[in-house]
Order: structure tokens, then C-alpha cells, then sequence
């Protein structure tokens, strides 16, 4: 069975928060077993994904 192509992860993004975002951001990911940097990488993808598909049937939408 041939090895699965992992993509390098090269890019980083910073931010700043609040010590209370903070707080709560980790508090979140402890309660789902994950890293503070994979609990804010995955909702950050989904909340991205969603904003795009709602634009696009936006755009859509006022077509017809």
C-alpha cells in the first residue's frame, strides 16, 4: 500500500487576542482533545468554506 502524500504545511498565521479569547478558544479545544492551533485551524476552515458557498449562492441567486 503505497505511503499517503502528507501536504507540507508552510505558511503561518499570527493573531492576537485577549487573555479572555484566549481563555476561551482553549478551553474549547481541551473540551474536544485538541490542540489550541488545530481547534482555532479547523473552525477557522469551516467557518471559511461556509462564508464562500453563501456568496457564491448569493451571486447565484441574483442571476435568475
Amino acid at each position: 500500500m503505497p505511503a499517503l502524500k502528507r501536504k507540507l504545511k508552510e505558511d503561518l498565521i499570527n493573531l492576537r487576542t485577549t487573555p479572555e479569547q484566549k481563555t476561551l478558544i482553549q478551553q474549547a479545544a481541551e473540551l474536544l482533545g485538541m490542540s489550541t492551533a488545530a481547534f482555532i485551524l479547523e473552525n477557522s476552515l469551516k467557518a471559511a468554506r461556509r462564508e464562500i458557498s453563501r456568496t457564491e449562492e448569493f451571486k447565484l441567486a441574483r442571476r435568475d
